[in-house]
């Protein structure tokens, strides 16, 4: 573990500890009184395990926190709503390192398919959306399993939101629809119902993924255009056999998309029409009892 003798540095403003073999719990390492000039701070790709410390957001003058690919464990802190000076925030991952992880199918380790020993507790407090600093807010990969609010205030300063790979379900919120993201990755959860008409339109250098959900309906006509687009695989939007119209141009399943409404439609059509025949025959073999 991180040495204690770590939170009496004062004159310390920069740790960097990525990229090692350290392991054990990340206490008693930070100290808010003392650590007046500590800034930014990495613990990405070791073996840290515990809890996240939360007194590194009470750290006066922190800025960014990485701690990428731990074995973390328990719930995000609601500290992290106390570092008002915060910038950037990446927890990807944080308990999928080697250590806390373990082979899908350990006979055929060739394929590399994982499955975590636990995934994070609880959501994201609604807080971390709202610091004024905030620009950046990774969290993917952790399993989180938490439905956004309908409604909540999200900083004008945040414009990068990525929440991949967690259990995210329920519906967008306008609040995140209706502005432009630098980037936002929801990517791989458990989203759905249907994107608002003034979805906002997305630079050339924007990006934006939402594969891999269970939305449907229309693509609006505002991301026809979008360069950087990943929305229809996994999805159920509907569109014109014929003209595609209206899926987004530029989105790499494009050419080979399958309506999904339409598709989705037909299918259940034939499933009802069989439940239908079948339930019409029992009643038939009952009624010649």
């Amino acid at each position: 573990p991180i040495p204690e003798s770590f939170s009496r540095l004062s004159k310390l403003t920069e740790l960097f500890l990525d990229y090692n073999n350290f392991s054990g719990p990340v206490t008693n390492v930070f100290n808010h009184t003392l650590q007046k000039l500590l800034s930014d701070i990495n613990l990405s790709n070791n073996l840290f395990t515990g809890l996240l410390p939360a007194e590194v957001f009470n750290l006066d003058a922190l800025v960014s926190f990485t701690a990428i690919s731990n074995c973390f464990s328990g719930s995000l802190p609601i500290e992290i709503c106390n570092a008002k000076r915060l910038t950037y925030l990446s927890l990807d991952g944080i308990n999928t390192a080697s250590a806390c992880r373990s082979l899908i199918f350990p006979s055929i380790p060739q394929l590399k398919a994982y499955s975590r020993t636990s995934n994070m507790e609880g959501g994201i407090p609604m807080c971390v959306y709202n610091l004024s600093k905030l620009q950046s807010l990774h969290l993917s990969g952790n399993g989180l399993q938490y439905s956004f609010p309908k409604d909540f205030a999200i900083s004008p300063s945040l414009t990068d939101l990525s929440l991949s790979n967690n259990l995210i379900t329920g519906t967008i919120p306008d609040v995140i629809q209706t502005r432009e993201w630098v980037n936002l990755d929801l990517s791989y959860n458990r989203l759905r119902g249907t994107l608002r008409t003034n979805f906002a339109a997305y630079s050339p250098a924007s990006a934006l993924n939402l594969e891999v959900n269970h939305l449907s309906g229309n693509v609006p006509t505002s991301l026809r255009h979008t360069r950087n687009i990943s929305i229809l695989n996994g999805n159920f939007f509907a569109c014109d056999y014929t003209t595609r119209y209206p899926l987004p141009l530029f989105d790499p399943q494009y050419n080979i998309y399958t309506c999904g409404s339409n598709s989705f439609d037909a299918s259940m059509l034939v499933w009802f029409t069989c439940l239908f025949g079948f339930l019409v025959l029992l009643m038939l073999v009952f009624a010649s009892i």
